[in-house]
């Protein structure tokens, strides 16, 4: 039997039909078939095979191998970015400057393939992310396939219903997110909800919600397992939907830094076990690591626990408290591997992809930070450092990270006025913007790849489990 391809459908996957499209018995002929006009990033060749990727994708129709002859890549390098409510992509050395979401983008997220990005959209006009992300608000989520095409809204359109930014599970496939709603515009949601929502539908079809979860959940590689906490302070995992939970381990704690901060669980990226804090001897929070059979072991003691975060392959653990960071492996040593100081409660860190570096951003400037060595670089120096931020009301994983996807780069915003080892940045008219620079190579100047305000540059996929939160 042969079927077509629908424009509608063909739209969905940022392919536009200029003549038939069918396929038959799993094989599929494409003719005269061409990407959709929005988004010109890559190369012809690469665009094209973009194209074959999508339709080798749609419904899993295409046999595994048959574009085994095509140089088809896990992800590309573009840069995505912030200004002036919209959404930008551009290529790391500053070509291919295209609008990928427009009219109130308040926060993004890259997928781990680097093929799509989901971003909110707010409704409120005033609502500008001062920090890393933008407080929780009315508005939507929508994905959008980096090669171009109509954006899908995944979110059903509910008034005054605040919602979060959005993280991808390990695969690519699903969403996770919060909405609630506010007892006022400026406050965050009182009550919450976590919804699982998949990627590829439309307006909150195929979402399904997670039971009586007291802090921030956590899914598995694949997002077929989520891991909360519940008020009890029971561990639980199920699959999102379900009704029926299994208890892992209990005692877990709720809150950190005498309810401050809220504590959360970690899913141990490419491992099947669980990270969470308990109370500990001397005040200290533990954090335990349990398999999801309910073996457990201790990992560290930490009194005065903020926030923890795995490296990106599972093997480390980066903590925070208000003294600075530490570095922890997961042997149960009676001290971390390496520690610095930081004194801005405010600051975000990011692991690098290889897992020995971590990038540092401050009210003091960037800084990066070498695990091996046991070193910690000052790069770049702002002058006048922003006021101190008011307390924030909510907390959530950071959604996309700075650093290129090989670990080699990295990007960073700055309105010119930064100073780069002794040196000024450099600037377009006296203006800063958009900055990529070497992490191998520190002492080079970096590169000013676009100059405007752009603000919080994502070049690679960010696991949640990976990530520290932060405020807004």
């Amino acid at each position: 039997m042969v079927q077509y391809l629908s424009d509608a459908g063909a739209a969905r996957y940022g392919l536009v039909l200029i003549g038939p499209t069918l396929y038959n018995g799993g094989a599929m002929m494409i003719s005269l078939l061409r990407s959709a006009p929005s988004a010109r990033l890559r190369a012809p060749k690469e665009r094209w095979l973009a194209v074959l990727r999508s339709a080798a994708l749609l419904l899993g129709l295409l046999p595994a191998g048959l574009l085994s002859g095509c140089a088809l890549h896990p992800g590309g390098e573009e840069i995505a970015f912030l200004r002036d409510g919209h959404l930008w992509l551009m290529n790391p050395d500053g070509t291919g400057l295209v609008r990928a979401g427009g009219g109130g983008v308040v926060g993004f997220a890259w997928s781990p393939d680097h093929h799509q990005l989901v971003f909110r959209t707010a409704s409120r006009a005033d609502l500008v992310p001062a920090g890393a992300r933008a407080p929780d608000a009315p508005g939507s989520l929508s994905v959008v396939g980096v090669d171009g095409g109509a954006a899908l809204v995944i979110t059903p359109e509910v008034a005054g219903l605040s919602r979060s930014d959005a993280w991808w599970d390990g695969s690519g496939n699903r969403l996770l997110y919060r909405e609630g709603f506010a007892p006022a515009p400026s406050m965050p949601p009182a009550i919450v909800v976590y919804i699982v929502s998949q990627a590829d539908q439309p307006a909150g079809v195929a979402r399904k919600s997670l039971p009586d979860g007291a802090s921030l959940p956590a899914l598995s590689e694949d997002g077929r397992q989520a891991a909360w906490i519940d008020p009890a302070g029971d561990v639980r995992v199920a699959s999102p939907g379900s009704d029926a939970s299994t208890v892992v381990a209990g005692h877990a704690l709720l809150t950190l830094a005498g309810g401050m901060r809220p504590a959360r669980v970690l899913w141990q990226p490419r491992h099947a076990a669980l990270l969470y804090a308990t109370s500990g001897v001397s005040g200290a929070e533990q954090l335990t690591l349990a398999t999801l059979a309910g073996r457990t072991s201790i990992v560290a003691s930490v009194p005065g626990l903020l926030d923890a975060a795995f490296a990106p392959d599972g093997s480390r653990l980066l903590t925070r408290t208000a003294a600075g960071y530490q570095v922890w492996g997961l042997s149960g040593a009676a001290a971390p591997d390496f520690i610095w100081p930081e004194d801005d409660g405010q600051a975000l860190a990011w692991w690098a992809p290889a897992e020995s570096k971590l990038l540092v951003r401050d009210a003091h400037g960037v800084a990066l930070v070498d695990v091996r060595a046991h070193s910690v670089t000052q790069l770049l120096v702002t002058p006048t450092a922003p006021k101190p931020a008011n307390a924030s009301l909510s907390w959530a994983p950071l959604t996309s990270s700075p650093w290129s996807t090989d670990g080699a780069s990295f990007a960073f915003a700055d309105g010119g006025a930064g100073v780069w080892r002794g040196a000024p940045l450099p600037t377009h008219s006296g203006m800063g913007g958009l900055y990529v620079a070497s992490a191998a190579h520190p002492a080079q100047a970096p590169a000013l790849v676009d100059s405007g305000a752009d603000a919080w540059p994502g070049w690679s996929a960010l696991d949640a489990s990976a990530s520290l939160l932060a405020g807004a």
